[in-house]
């Protein structure tokens, strides 16, 4: 095949690290990808990663890192095929959405789904993250990237809908 033919990864590689600068083991990345889902990778003892990416995306991807209580975003990310890019990230105490979902009774709604959606202006109606409920109706969603979101439950036959929750950096709603 010649050089027009062949097909070529992008590769994203990188290092994660605390706030002290201190590299972090067993961090897990997800490159969040338009329609094709999440691609997946984990650090290793020194807190570096590579991602090879086959499917190229139209426009930017974002790439979200977790351990434990912590997170973090680089958003925007525009990979070329055939390009090798280097995204370091730091760990900071991540953005948080949690609450009870309870009944009109004030009973728990245990093992029911809720979603956080990019409210408009952003995604609109595209879903952000979802989580189910504990037995006690508790949920949580963790290192969201900033922004405005609705919350969004199925109850009964209809979708319930709590709107306009702003999420920022060091915020927990």
């Amino acid at each position: 095949p010649t050089s027009t033919e062949t097909r070529l990864p992008a590769i994203l590689r990188g290092c994660v690290t605390d706030d002290a600068s201190q590299p972090v083991a067993q961090a897990e990345l997800r490159l969040q990808r338009s329609a094709r889902g999440a691609k997946r990778a984990q650090t290793d003892a020194a807190g570096r990663y590579q991602m090879v990416i086959w499917e190229a995306d139209e426009g930017g991807v974002d790439l979200a890192v977790t351990h434990g209580d912590l997170g973090g975003w680089h958003q925007g990310l525009i990979l070329t095929p055939g390009e090798s890019q280097q995204v370091d990230l730091v760990l900071r105490e991540a953005v948080c959405i949690e609450g009870t979902l309870l009944a009109l009774d004030n009973t728990p709604h245990a093992m029911v789904v809720v979603q956080a959606l990019y409210a408009s202006g952003h995604r609109a109606a595209t879903v952000a993250a979802t989580t189910m409920c504990d037995g006690g109706g508790r949920y949580s969603f963790s290192n969201l990237p900033s922004g405005l979101y609705d919350l969004r439950c199925h109850a009964g036959h209809r979708y319930v809908t709590e709107a306009g929750l702003r999420v920022e950096p060091g915020s927990s709603q």
